[in-house]
């Protein structure tokens, strides 16, 4: 086929679909004005919507660190995750009045049974 053979089936395709192109061109219409409908309806409220988010979450962050700089302990943390040095013995024990004081051990290898 020629270049302008082709053109003229290419153009008998499109108008043979005239009713689709009619439907797409009342169906964008339509959308177009429902779009400029929600922007104007939703756009508010999705504004306010994300400010809010976003406040509560810094907020919900910050309770969350907070909590854990007043109410969890460190150095229960380390005790509870290396042990301490065993209470009935003398090594590492140091009594001041009433107080004793156990040194933590402090593995090398960061494994509990390797360590022991």
């Amino acid at each position: 086929q020629s270049g302008a053979d082709a053109t003229m089936y290419h153009i008998e395709q499109v108008i043979s679909a005239w009713r689709v192109l009619i439907g797409v061109a009342f169906m964008s219409i339509i959308l177009g004005y429902l779009y400029f409908f929600l922007v104007k309806v939703v756009a508010g409220p999705l504004l306010y919507a994300c400010f809010g988010l976003s406040s509560l979450f810094s907020l919900a962050a910050g309770a969350f660190f907070l909590y854990g700089v007043f109410f969890e302990s460190a150095y229960q943390q380390f005790q509870d995750h290396y042990g301490v040095a065993d209470m009935n013995s003398t090594a590492g024990v140091n009594t001041t009045g009433n107080v004793t004081v156990a040194s933590a051990f402090v593995p090398t290898t960061g494994n509990k049974t390797l360590d022991a």
